[in-house]
């Protein structure tokens, strides 16, 4: 145990001014022994010439890539198969890690000699201006809250206004025990089913540590969600879809001591969607029927959260206002089926 394997998952799209500080930040990492798993989503710039030049150099460096796009859902999944280590940490190839990232978040298991299935840190945010120059930067309000005394999974996400899949170190046993997959070609794939990781997650402990620096820009891995259209709400309720259906089939979303939690994470899921769709309904959008089978699953979810007692005020009143917008679209009930819910 005095020196296990840890993996870093690096997934890359065009971000050829990024790559390097990423690549940068892990082998440079003080605890040494990791592997580097890379993959490059068939990216358009010299994003991969980058890869492959740090690959010669560090031999702890493998990578994966495509001649078609794949997805950044396809990656994670593929990139978890490929993992060696004991434990494995995400990174987006525009983001990078404090050079004591693992060491940091390993001790723990090193100092009560005992395995924990997730061990999580605080994260900072640094915001970029056109020019890709670094003009704010700020402790990342999400998991940023200062806690005291003695943390388990329940206590932590109840804390926290929204769990995060990066800034974390998970145990590989535990993460495929959970059978996570990750949806290819829809953006947000890390809210179906960072939650549930989370929930899961009995030995965990959090280390107070900014360990993480999610850079905010333009395009990148994740979808700005600046960019109100039709395909981003859509992807982020069918995300909130599958993470329900997941919570419902490991008999969760019925267990009380879970809905604070989930509570918690769908109050920002919420404001999201309510940002997303302020600006969809423009006249270059006529896409109706799609609109008509988004509004049905989104009421489909909201219902779901009402069953269960999962609402608070505000994200009622979020709810509502969102399903308020998409019930000024003309309805006929002949469009709405079962079947055709999920086929968007």
């Amino acid at each position: 145990m005095n020196d296990i394997l840890i993996s870093i998952l690096i997934t890359a799209y065009n971000c050829e001014n990024f790559i390097e500080n990423a690549i940068k930040s892990a082998i440079s990492q003080t605890y040494k022994n990791i592997e580097i798993l890379i993959s490059d989503d068939c990216s358009t710039d010299s994003t991969l010439k980058i890869i492959k030049k740090y690959a010669i150099l560090d031999k702890r460096i493998h990578f994966f890539t495509s001649n078609k796009n794949r997805s950044i859902g396809y990656w994670r999944n593929f990139l978890i198969s490929q993992v060696k280590g004991q434990y494995f940490t995400f990174l987006d190839g525009d983001d990078f890690l404090n050079v004591r990232f693992i060491e940091k978040l390993s001790n723990p298991i090193f100092k009560k000699r005992s395995h924990f299935d997730l061990i999580s840190c605080k994260s900072v945010c640094i915001w970029l201006n056109k020019f890709n120059k670094k003009f704010f930067r700020i402790p990342f309000l999400i998991n940023y809250f200062p806690l005291f005394g003695r943390i388990d999974n329940i206590k932590f996400v109840n804390k926290t206004l929204c769990v995060l899949l990066w800034g974390n170190l998970f145990n590989t046993k535990f993460f495929r025990s959970l059978n996570i997959y990750f949806i290819p070609f829809r953006k947000y794939e890390d809210v179906g089913n960072t939650l549930y990781i989370f929930l899961r997650a009995h030995k965990f402990t959090f280390v107070r540590f900014n360990g993480y620096n999610y850079v905010r820009r333009k395009s990148g891995n994740l979808s700005n969600i600046k960019e109100s259209n039709l395909s981003n709400i859509t992807d982020l309720v069918w995300q909130i879809d599958h993470l329900l259906k997941i919570l419902d089939e490991n008999n969760m979303l019925s267990n009380p001591i879970y809905h604070k939690p989930i509570s918690r994470f769908v109050i920002p899921i919420g404001f999201l969607l309510s940002i997303l769709t302020a600006n969809v309904f423009k006249p270059k959008y006529d896409h109706k029927i799609k609109l008509l089978l988004l509004r049905e699953r989104m009421r489909f979810v909201y219902l779901i959260i009402c069953k269960y007692k999962l609402n608070t005020k505000i994200s009622v009143t979020w709810w509502k206002a969102i399903l308020k917008n998409f019930n000024k679209i003309s309805f006929n009930k002949e469009f709405i089926t079962i079947k055709n819910l999920y086929s968007l």
